[in-house]
Parts: C-alpha cells; structure tokens; sequence
C-alpha cells in the first residue's frame, strides 16, 4: 500500500514473474498507488500475472487512459477515478474485470459494446465524463451487475443519448444510476422485468434527462423501490404507484404520490417531495409553468438554459413582465429598483441549484469512496494487502542506506509468506 505518497513513477520492472532466471518472488495482489502525484503508469504492463486489484485514483496523469492495464490478464478490480488528465476513449480490449471505475476524468467517445463482454462485472462506475451515444445494447448481457451508474455526462459536454435500455436481462442489478444526460423516450415496461430482487431495495435513477410518456404500471412489481426520474418530460403517471408504501425508503407512505413525482403545475428541487418540509410548490402561472410530471423549477422564473446558457422566461412570463413595466408609474417603482430586484431573485435562484448540484456530487463522491475503502478494509482482513509506506517513518537507515520494515497491517503481518520489506 503506498497511497498518499509523493510517488511519481510506476513502472513495475524487475516485478515480473515470468523471469526464468530470477529467484522466487512473493506474489503481490493488490497495488494501491491512489493519492500520489504520478504522471505516468507506463510499465504497469510488466506487474506480475498474480495482480488482482490496482488503485491509482486521485493522482497527476495526463494524456491517454494506458490501454495496457486492460491487458493484466488477472486483474479484477481497477479503481482509477479522479484523474481529469485521463484522455482519450475506453478501450476495446477491456479485460475481465469484476469490479471497474473510471470516474470525474475526461474520457470520450462512445462505450464500447465489447463492454459486454466481462461476464463476471458486477460493479461498473463512469461517471462525469464526455461519453457520447446510446449506451450499448450489450450492457444486458452483464448477468452478474449489480451496479451501474454512467451520470453527469451533459455537464461535461457530452451526451449519452437514445432510448433508456430496460435491463431486462441484469437479474442482479440492484443500483442503476443514470442521470443527468440526454436519455429519450418513455420508461420501458419492461424495466429490469427479469430482476430476481423485486422484494429488496433497488435504486432506479434516470433524473435530468429528456424521457417523456407515462410511468408504466409495471414498476409496481417492486416493493422497494427508490425511483428518480425529476427533470424529465413525463406526462403521467398510474395511481398503482402510489399504493407502494415502502418506495423512495417509505416516503410514499407519508406523502402519497408527491414522493415520486410531484403533479403537474408544482416543482421541488429534485421533482418529488422527500422531507416534512420541502413540498411541491404551486407555480405562480400552474401549469404553464410546470406542464410535467416531476418539474424541478417553474418556468415562468429566470432559469439557466442548459442548451444555450441565457437567462430564459416563459412566453406568459414575458407578457407579465411587461404588462408590469407598463403600470410602473402607477407602483412608484423605479427601474433601478425594478433591476435589482430581478437581479437579486435570479441570484438566488443560481446559488440555490448550485448548492443543490455540490449536494448531489458530493453525496456521490462519498457513497464512491465508502464502497472503495470498504472494498479496501475486506482484503485487509483476507490479508492481501501489505503495508510498507508508513511503517519506517520513525526508523534509522542501515549502514547499505537500505530500510528494513515489518510487513502487516496494525494487527501484524498480512501475509504469511512474507515477513519483512527492504526498501
């Protein structure tokens, strides 16, 4: 483990273990290089066939994702987010990962279909990158998913687009999160219609998109279901829905349908109602201003446009607006005051959202590394990984220059064929 150095190289030569010629070499597993300052990983390819999970988030890269990582035939786990250098467009050549995360970096270009062929993936993380496209049909074929979340890509110039996949087939699936891109069409009926969870919780999230029709009635085989899909274009939604009193973690049983989505004419932040006190809000203008299902802002208020960015209002919030300034005389409101006023109102309104959307990263940043150091802490306990980085910090140099330091975690060593580094 040697996360939260100031390492700035990785190449792994001199580890292989496919030279004859060298003496026997303890097996290493997992690599956690994650919170360094590396540039570069070039060399990962000579890392020994017994490397299973490698750890290089939050570093320094810059340039193409290295494609030879993919080919580590026995690494399982990557945890590589956090690397905005990280360029360039996923790989083909995939491998045959169990668990992959490659978020908050700057891919692009299309996933590729061959994604679906890690029929042992259950984990796959991509979000807050510049993928573009539908996603591939060939995700159903990851029968053993059990998470899956490509968010954020419209904030960050891209655009996963086309018809939202119904998953039919991942019977595992259990957090599906794809929010925040340009997703089209209704919800299909037929959404993870295979699920062998549908008395478990499972979290359905496609919020901020463009997907209209109504929420099909089938939704109601699940009995805990966490569902978001605010932000939308939805125009109905089938009263069976609202007799689920253990959806969005109970809230349907306190508040009735608004949990799922608020009604046409009224917004809430994220277009359902989640706590005692943030309620759907009746728009000024009803339902001109809120014409759908789950509306997150009334439109006859200044609002950012997504598309071109200006500050947009409503036609009949225009013909307010100016059937206002013709009684300005009559009010003894000065145009300086009038200007003000708007101005501060749309200042408002843009913090508000911002916190709203820091809110949501962070919660997704944090859910992230929770998994990740839980992940962490089980291979701990399986004693795979060996601690190296912290343990000298207090010892002397030996006469070679060389530091000579347990191996092991804080309860002793971790692997039982090796007992002590020289570094």
């Amino acid at each position: 483990n040697l996360r939260g150095n100031l390492i700035k190289d990785a190449g792994l030569q001199g580890l292989s273990d496919d030279d004859e010629s060298s003496t026997a070499k303890s097996p290493v597993e997992v690599l956690d290089l994650s919170g360094n300052r590396l540039e570069t990983v070039e060399g990962i390819g000579s890392a020994p066939g017994t490397l299973r999970e490698l750890r290089i988030g939050s570093n320094a890269f810059e340039g193409r994702f290295p494609d030879e990582i993919f080919k580590l035939a026995g690494l399982k786990i990557l945890a590589a987010s956090y690397n905005a250098g990280f360029v360039g467009t996923l790989s083909a050549e995939i491998g045959n990962m169990s668990n992959m995360s490659i978020s908050f970096s700057d891919m692009h270009g299309d996933i590729p279909s061959e994604i679906g062929n890690l029929s042992r993936l259950e984990f796959l993380s991509l979000d807050d990158n510049r993928f573009k496209g539908p996603l591939p049909r060939e995700l159903e074929n990851l029968s053993e998913l059990k998470y899956l979340s490509i968010t954020n890509t419209e904030s960050y110039n891209g655009a996963i687009t086309g018809p939202l996949p119904s998953f039919k087939t991942n019977r595992n699936l259990r957090e599906l999160y794809l929010n925040d891109n340009r997703l089209t069409g209704a919800v299909p009926s037929d959404l993870l219609a295979d699920s062998l969870l549908t008395d478990a919780p499972i979290a359905v999230s496609v919020a901020n998109n463009r997907i209209t029709g109504k929420l099909p009635a089938e939704l109601a085989r699940f009995e805990k279901l966490h569902f978001e899909a605010g932000g939308n274009r939805i125009n109905g939604m089938p009263n069976v829905l609202c007799t689920k009193k253990k959806w969005q973690h109970g809230n349907v049983h306190d508040f009735g349908c608004d949990a799922i989505l608020c009604p046409r004419g009224t917004f809430a932040s994220s277009g359902r109602r989640e706590t005692e006190n943030e309620k759907c809000e009746v728009c000024p203008n009803g339902v001109d201003d809120a014409p759908h299902f789950g509306s997150v802002k009334c439109l006859g208020a200044p609002w950012v446009d997504s598309d071109g960015g200006g500050a947009t209002v409503s036609s009949s919030a225009s013909a307010s607006s100016s059937d206002a300034s013709s009684q300005s005389s009559s009010s003894g409101m000065s145009g300086g005051a009038k200007f003000a006023t708007v101005f501060f109102s749309v200042a408002a309104f843009v913090a508000l959202i911002a916190s709203f959307a820091w809110r949501d990263i962070n919660r997704r940043r944090d859910a992230r590394v929770a998994f990740e150091e839980a992940e962490l802490d089980r291979h701990e306990r399986n004693g795979v990984v060996m601690y190296a980085a912290d343990a000298g910090h207090n010892a002397d140099l030996g006469e070679a220059g060389m530091l000579d330091v347990p191996l092991g975690g804080p309860n002793g060593p971790s692997s039982p064929g090796v007992d002590r580094c020289i570094l």
